[in-house]
């Protein structure tokens, strides 16, 4: 699989993001890399990567959980962008046992309780007939995570 680096000077990495990005290509052109190797920390904000619809994390997650999880929202946020018509998948390398496994569950509980909506409507104003007003109707598709497992 052709892989393109992303690292050095903001010039370099200009050239591999753009290398990476072009789809629109001559007949007699090479065909673009199909990864883009970037390190979320240096390299998570102010790059437009909509191009791309897989976001897969092979570093170790950061000890201080607010800070991973901007790191992580601002990383995945690159391709979740306005024109972005592909679905996104979120992937994680973790291994067995380790301590970068407990750190991601701390994470994933910390993910848990930023997002977590208390989405009763008030008794006053809620509806008896109406589902979308009950404390247990299911979010609508557009509403459902798009990294939950089926």
């Amino acid at each position: 699989v052709f892989a393109v680096r992303c690292q050095g000077d903001a010039a370099t990495r200009h050239s591999a993001i753009a290398a990476f990005s072009n789809t629109a290509r001559s007949a007699g052109d090479a065909a673009p890399p199909r990864v883009l190797l970037l390190s979320s920390k240096h390299n998570a904000s102010g790059t437009n990567l909509q191009c791309a619809n897989h976001v897969i994390f092979v570093e170790p997650p950061g000890t201080n959980a607010r800070q991973s999880l901007a790191v992580e929202t601002q990383a995945i946020g690159r391709t979740l962008r306005l024109g972005q018509t592909r679905q996104v998948c979120v992937r994680y390398f973790l291994m067995k046992d380790s301590i970068e496994e407990v750190i991601y569950e701390n994470l994933s509980r910390t993910r848990q309780a930023d997002t977590s909506v208390d989405t009763a409507a008030p008794a006053s104003t809620a509806a008896a007939d109406d589902p979308a007003a009950s404390p247990t109707a299911a979010p609508a598709a557009a509403d459902a995570d798009p990294n939950a497992d089926p």
